[in-house]
């Protein structure tokens, strides 16, 4: 005898493997209409943050400051954003 409740979760289970299978086949799909195909997972935000703060503090310098310090802020925000936007190190493409 079935336990209550027991045909609902059958058609929530199929329910759920169908909407699995018909995302697989969408994320397989080419999409022509895309305008920007920079993949988003590479990015990293925290360093992108830390760029701006030391490109800020460099402009800063530059203009108020009586050091010359805005020389290495600049290649060091620099170096954070390529960090950032995710040029550095290995990747290894899935396709």
């Amino acid at each position: 005898m079935p336990k209550i409740g027991e045909k609902d979760n059958e058609i929530y289970s199929s329910t759920f493997v169908q909407i699995i299978f018909m995302n697989r086949l969408l994320m397989n799909k080419e999409d022509s209409t895309k305008l920007i195909d920079f993949p988003f997972y590479r990015l990293h935000v925290l360093e992108l943050f830390a760029g701006v703060y030391l490109f800020f503090c460099a402009s800063y310098d530059l203009a108020f400051g009586k050091n010359h310090f805005y020389i290495y802020l600049y290649l060091q925000a620099a170096a954070f954003f390529v960090m950032g936007f995710g040029y550095i190190g290995t990747f290894v493409p899935t396709s």
